[in-house]
């Protein structure tokens, strides 16, 4: 195929290639590894993983560097407890606390799958919704909130609390899914729901 495509599509090929192959392979294995090094009267400590299986990553890596050092999840080398570690460098650095790192729009529909928030049909509408309603706007491929967006987060945590948070949401999805497959009364859920938001609504 590398032969008859230009470079730019032969990436594009290669790219879905790999991502194909990869979701049809067995996840990565992980131990998290906390580390504690004693050196004279000071005392170093680290966290991260170690790889215990490849699994997709042999076809497909994906994992970011720099934002797994700084979350603490940095791929570390096999250690063993009471092994001597040989110093290679020392280098001074000044660091500053920095904020979490902004969503992107891959980023953020993954933290919605990982919290059970939406579905797949509508991530497009709730991206497309955020941003038509000015509540983010796009800096460079980061999603930043607007002082529009702060300010009906802010109002709708204070007067809204019960429902403005992930884990009612996601309880709520799921209760739609079981009317979806007749398992729940979708009149009794709703009512459920209504009679405790209009006391709030009307306040």
């Amino acid at each position: 195929v590398k032969d008859i495509l230009d470079e730019k599509h032969f990436k594009l090929y290669k790219l879905i290639y790999d991502r194909f192959i990869a979701s049809q392979m067995a996840e990565a294995k992980y131990d998290s590894v906390s580390v504690d090094v004693s050196a004279s009267e000071y005392g170093l400590k680290t966290s991260g993983k170690t790889l215990v299986f490849k699994g997709y990553t042999i076809v497909y890596d994906d994992t970011k560097k720099e934002e797994d050092e700084e979350s603490g999840n940095a791929l570390l080398p096999n250690l063993v407890d009471g092994e001597g570690l040989k110093l290679l460098s020392l280098v001074k650095e000044q660091k500053f606390t920095k904020p979490p790192v902004r969503y992107t729009e891959a980023s953020l529909i993954k933290s919605m799958e990982d919290k059970g928030i939406g579905r797949p049909s509508t991530y497009a509408t709730i991206l497309s919704n955020i941003l038509n309603r000015d509540y983010i706007e796009r800096e460079k491929k980061s999603l930043k909130p607007t002082n529009l967006g702060m300010v009906i987060v802010d109002l709708m945590t204070e007067h809204f609390e019960r429902i403005f948070n992930v884990k009612f949401t996601a309880n709520l999805e799921t209760k739609l899914d079981k009317i979806g497959a007749g398992e729940l009364n979708w009149i009794n859920t709703i009512s459920d729901f209504y009679n405790d938001f209009d006391k709030h609504y009307k306040k």
